[in-house]
């Protein structure tokens, strides 16, 4: 980023701080997606200067290491033979390219480039969209739903690709490793985004009758998979009720062996962007001796 600050154009590969216009691809996109994912990101990175470099990286022609003639690839979605001679090589970098982008910084429009490319990539097939590439519309028409909704408590949770969901939040309390008390008795604890080391989850308050968190602590089929160990651990130690997302094809409610409700209330699918499952809705009570109960309503 000190090249964009500097010079105006993310590097290709710079050598003693200077742009050598060597390499294919333009791959500060896949380092800066990585940074984000392993939550490197918040003290070194001024995410509105990242986005507007990615864009410009993946959009125009830049004064320095500039890909392929970014216009052509938009339009063929692929780049020609017949004008690079390296057009395989370019057409599979600028893919993975994109999908760094799309997948880590949450940029989604750049997700559809790799529907279309002819040749086959070495990307994953399962991904994630949201719609925080296309300026601030989005997070207003949200904004404006939550206002709508006729709840007196709006809490908000986001994924792992919402890191920039809180500031965004008028109508609704957005809560973020933190727990609140609703009327005095019931006590949610929600937890965003990926924790930053593994002693969030032991911080998750005892008395939490509800734990919402984007990562599952468990699955329906038993799969492990992005399964948080010590949240589960956590959870079977102090028994609230669970309520999470992430795994997209594990939707629906269960309980554990010890009773307790887990709820998978992912609404989209890894193959379909749009909302396919049902909002999950909870009938929650908690009786003069202080005995909480939920129940999941069809």
């Amino acid at each position: 980023m000190l090249n964009v600050e500097q010079g105006g154009d993310l590097p290709k590969w710079p050598f003693a701080n200077i742009y050598t216009n060597c390499m294919i691809g333009s791959h500060a996109d896949i380092m800066l997606s990585d940074m984000i994912m392993k939550r490197e990101h918040n003290i070194h990175l001024n995410m509105t200067q990242v986005i507007e470099a990615l864009r410009k990286v993946a959009n125009q022609v830049q004064k320095h290491d500039s890909r392929f003639d970014p216009p052509t690839y938009i339009k063929y979605q692929y780049v020609p033979y017949d004008m690079d001679s390296e057009s395989a090589s370019q057409t599979l970098r600028y893919v993975y390219d994109d999908w760094a982008i799309g997948n880590g910084v949450g940029v989604g429009e750049y997700g559809w480039r790799r529907h279309s490319t002819p040749t086959p990539t070495p990307a994953p097939s399962c991904w994630r969209y949201n719609t925080f590439g296309r300026g601030s519309k989005p997070f207003e028409d949200f904004d404006q739903w939550l206002n709508e909704l006729p709840f007196k408590h709006k809490l908000i949770i986001g994924g792992n690709h919402d890191s920039i969901l809180k500031s965004s939040v008028n109508h609704g309390k957005f809560l973020k490793d933190e727990q609140i008390v609703i009327d005095d008795c019931l006590c949610i604890y929600d937890s965003s985004w990926h924790p930053v080391g593994q002693s969030t989850w032991s911080d998750i308050p005892s008395n939490s009758h509800t734990v919402r968190t984007h990562n599952p602590p468990d699955s329906r089929n038993g799969s492990q998979v992005d399964v948080e160990i010590q949240l589960q651990l956590r959870l079977n130690k102090i028994k609230p009720s669970s309520i999470f997302g992430h795994i997209h094809a594990d939707y629906g409610v269960w309980k554990q062996p010890n009773g307790v409700l887990f709820a998978n209330a992912a609404s989209i699918t890894c193959s379909s962007p749009q909302i396919l499952n049902d909002a999950l809705r909870f009938k929650i009570s908690i009786d003069e001796n202080s005995t909480f109960s939920i129940e999941h309503v069809i």
